[in-house]
């Protein structure tokens, strides 16, 4: 079974980048539900989100606090 964000990572499976880091990436949903609504994930596989809080948690707080000072406002709200 394939990982659809380990495809947007490597770059083989197309999104909006809204931020991009070594460790993070930064898209914006297919699905947007509010005009601030980002999805921030890891670059790096992990089967759930405590597996990767233990790992990286001082990484993802740096990526969350960069890509939210970014302007991630997006015009794909219906």
């Amino acid at each position: 079974m394939t990982c659809i964000l380990c495809d947007v990572a490597d770059g083989t499976e197309s999104a909006e980048i809204i931020y991009d880091d070594p460790e993070c990436l930064a898209i914006t949903p297919l699905r947007v539900m509010a005009p601030t609504h980002v999805l921030l994930f890891p670059r790096a596989h992990y089967d759930g989100l405590p597996y990767f809080l233990e790992r990286e948690v001082e990484s993802a707080g740096r990526s969350a606090h960069a890509a939210g000072s970014g302007d991630c406002r997006t015009a794909r709200i219906k």
